[in-house]
């Protein structure tokens, strides 16, 4: 979900045609080649600390037809001096269309345990092993998100909905320098206000990385959104925070403030729980409930 809002993307590649004499049936070679910005959470296995969390990138080369795949990266596992990695000829697993893993656990002598994702659908990717016999590594993108989400939301009143039908997205974009994350809820529901939020985006919660991955924490995040209410399109970028008094009487006011957001990313296992309110003012707002995974 690179990119956000609407999560698709079509895939694209570099097809190679050729043809081996008139007499022949033509051959075709499918390679696919893609470049990533990594997020590299590096933790110490021997203490259980985390290390600084850094930046990287990751070359792609994949072979559809014959399911086979290279990768060149590189980790800072000691959190400023980068260690280059190359795999050629790595075993795939296409486990649905778009979608390619890597089927080799000790592709190369550096490292064992290794699980390798790439996801054309998504434009996606994740690499997770162990080298030096003592570093434990999960590379990500920087936008983390979930689409196999289950979330509920309670209201003032005291009503629950569970969001079946509209089934929320929630997407996580963290910047290492400075250890914030931007949060966007996508695809939410308000049947209270006949709205339908197509993204509530704000930016600066607190990113605290965690041996499983990342905690992300918010009193308030001021946000931007963009809902339905019938035929009618809004987006609230100009809108005020309604804080009681005279100098916001009378302007647009932004609805969808984010309250106590508290969300766990587990990166190992591609799943979050979190839970947070959302609305006008921390009394009137919904308190929300989710959880899910990536896929």
């Amino acid at each position: 979900m690179n990119k956000l809002l609407y999560l698709f993307t079509a895939l694209a590649g570099l097809f190679l045609f050729t043809a081996c004499g008139d007499d022949d049936e033509p051959t075709h070679n499918t390679f696919l080649t893609r470049s990533y910005t990594l997020l590299n959470h590096v933790t110490d296995a021997t203490t259980g600390n985390v290390l600084a969390v850094t930046k990287g990138s990751v070359n792609y080369k994949i072979d559809v037809t014959n399911l086979v795949g290279d990768a060149n990266f590189g980790v800072k596992l000691d959190g400023s001096n980068e260690t280059p990695f190359s795999l050629s000829g790595v075993k795939l697993e296409n486990p649905s269309y778009g979608i390619y893993k890597f089927a080799d656990a000790t592709p190369a002598a550096s490292i064992t345990g290794f699980t390798g994702l790439v996801d054309f659908n998504e434009e996606s990717t994740q690499l997770s092993f162990i080298t030096g016999g003592k570093y434990r590594v999960c590379a990500t993108l920087p936008e983390i998100f979930y689409l196999n989400c289950n979330t509920v939301s309670t209201h003032t009143d005291g009503t629950s909905v569970t969001h079946k039908d509209d089934k929320p997205m929630y997407q996580f974009e963290i910047n290492p320098d400075d250890m914030t994350a931007k949060v966007i809820v996508m695809c939410f529901n308000d049947p209270k206000q006949y709205r339908y939020i197509v993204n509530c985006i704000g930016d600066g919660a607190t990113v605290t990385p965690t041996p499983e991955g990342y905690t992300i924490t918010a009193e308030k995040l001021i946000t931007t959104t963009t809902y339905n209410q019938g035929q009618a399109v809004t987006n609230d970028a100009n809108g005020v925070e309604d804080d009681g008094t005279e100098a916001t009487q009378g302007k647009p006011k932004k609805l969808y403030i984010i309250y106590n957001l508290n969300a766990k990313l587990n990166i190992f296992t591609n799943s979050f729980q979190a839970t947070f309110q959302m609305g006008q003012r921390p009394d009137i707002s919904m308190n929300v409930t989710t959880d899910g995974t990536v896929y």
